[in-house]
């Protein structure tokens, strides 16, 4: 074992893949928020502007959020967003 190549954990094919789950960071990204914002969402868990769907995975503290409450969060965001649009037209 000494002499093989270091792989990332994220890089290793023999790991399952958790699928419909993402962790804090890669959440950050896909909503488009900082990810020291993502981890505030997560200490907030089940309390308003907290994440709803968050676990921890793992003997390591690692904690994944659901694909599908993301989308919902852009959902939400898209429609908050036509409704000022609308207001402002008005």
């Amino acid at each position: 074992m000494a002499n093989s190549p270091k792989v990332k954990l994220s890089e290793n094919p023999e790991l399952p893949v958790l699928e419909g789950w993402v962790n804090l960071t890669e959440a950050a990204e896909i909503i488009g928020i900082t990810r020291q914002h993502s981890y505030k969402k997560a200490s907030r868990f089940g309390q308003v502007g907290g994440y709803k769907t968050l676990h921890r995975v793992g003997n390591q503290a690692t904690y994944v959020v659901a694909t599908s409450e993301l989308d919902e969060i852009l959902k939400d965001r898209k429609e908050k967003a036509q409704i000022k649009k609308e207001e402002n037209v008005d």
